[in-house]
């Protein structure tokens, strides 16, 4: 997403690359175009070449994944929730002043890409599943069919809402200090919230 928007930013992806009235130049902007593009975005800035190394060359030292796991999400989340004295789950503004916020100085002075992840079970006005061998809908939908469709919603719930990268040199060496930090400096956030 940092390099989709970097390559929005410096207009080399624009709306003019999406026509739908040129369908033979619309149909080559697939995934592999992407990557490409966003591969060879030339910047100064430091911190769009860390993360393009990051992601095109697995050089993983100079980005901090704040959490990975299910349990290690959970684990954060209950020491914020204790230091600034909140049930679970979570819910503060996770906007982009917090984002900024975090960035600055003061706060984890590098930039936190924070990463929301948002989903929608199948509800109960899903689509009808359709029969093939009775040529007709079944009258059922996947959420009454699927032990695992049912179960998504519960399941996804114990999954992390988000995510924080923090992107700098050597990074990697910091992590439990940074995460400390970012306990912290959101614990912080949540009992003050700032208005920009």
């Amino acid at each position: 997403m940092f390099l989709i928007e970097k390559a929005l930013e410096l207009k080399i992806i624009t709306k003019e690359h999406f026509n739908p009235q040129n369908v033979e130049e619309f149909s080559l902007r697939d995934d592999v175009w992407l990557w490409n593009v966003l591969r060879n975005i030339q910047t100064e800035d430091k911190y769009t070449k860390i993360v393009q190394e990051s992601v095109f060359y697995r050089k993983k030292d100079n980005i901090l994944n704040l959490w990975k796991t299910r349990p290690y999400y959970h684990a954060l989340q209950t020491k914020v929730a204790e230091k600034a004295r909140q049930v679970l789950p979570l819910r503060f503004d996770r906007t982009i002043s917090y984002q900024r916020h975090l960035s600055s100085v003061g706060g984890m002075d590098m930039p936190a890409l924070i990463f929301n992840i948002d989903f929608t079970p199948v509800g109960k006005k899903a689509i009808y599943l359709y029969s093939e061998a009775d040529g007709k809908l079944t009258g059922k939908n996947l959420l009454e069919v699927s032990k695992l469709i049912f179960g998504l919603e519960s399941i996804w719930k114990d999954e992390p809402e988000y995510f924080i990268l923090l992107v700098e040199n050597n990074i990697r060496r910091r992590a439990k200090k940074l995460t400390d930090e970012w306990v912290n400096f959101t614990a912080d956030w949540i009992l003050n919230p700032r208005l920009w």
